[in-house]
């Protein structure tokens, strides 16, 4: 939708959220989903040389991954260029819809893997599990430099902003 149909990427995030949160309370009749195998359960609240969480270690993994793609690859060189001057990136020979489809692409890996995580840690799922970090996102975002129009942001900010917030609300 926003690259072959030119929707705002704000508009499609939160309509298709919608969309899908209608749905899988739909099939579920909104009732959590429960009674994972003990294993998943197990992984997921796992610690790494017993201080760290493997989700925290997975956390800084993935960070330093996504770091590497947009400030080492290509790949990365052409987010950016699309972010700052879409017209200007598709007169340079880019193919921005690809580029901007493996961009979500890798968005919805990540999204997913954080949502098995989640799910691994509470031992259970429910459609609406994570409706209320929507705005933390986008507070987090905005905290760690993120231009909304794209083009702008590092991952160490992203990262520092998470951490902050991540301090801040534990007991």
């Amino acid at each position: 939708m926003i690259s072959r149909f030119n929707i705002p990427a704000i508009l499609a995030t939160l309509g298709t959220q919608q969309l899908f949160t209608g749905i899988g309370i739909g099939i579920t009749s909104g009732r959590p989903q429960s009674h994972l195998p003990l294993l998943y359960s197990k992984i997921g609240n796992t610690e790494f040389l017993y201080f760290f969480p493997l989700s925290f270690v997975l956390f800084v993994v993935i960070a330093l991954a996504v770091g590497f793609l947009l400030s080492r690859t290509r790949f990365g060189a052409y987010v950016y260029m699309i972010g700052t001057n879409a017209k200007a990136a598709k007169y340079a020979g880019l193919n921005n819809a690809s580029i901007i489809l493996r961009t979500y692409m890798i968005s919805g890996l990540l999204a997913s893997v954080a949502g098995l995580i989640m799910m691994a840690r509470a031992n259970s799922a429910k459609a609406d599990y994570g409706a209320p970090y929507t705005l933390q996102c986008v507070l987090i975002a905005v905290l760690g430099g993120v231009d909304p129009n794209g083009g702008f942001g590092k991952i160490g900010g992203v990262t520092l902003a998470i951490l902050i917030l991540q301090f801040l609300s534990s007991d």
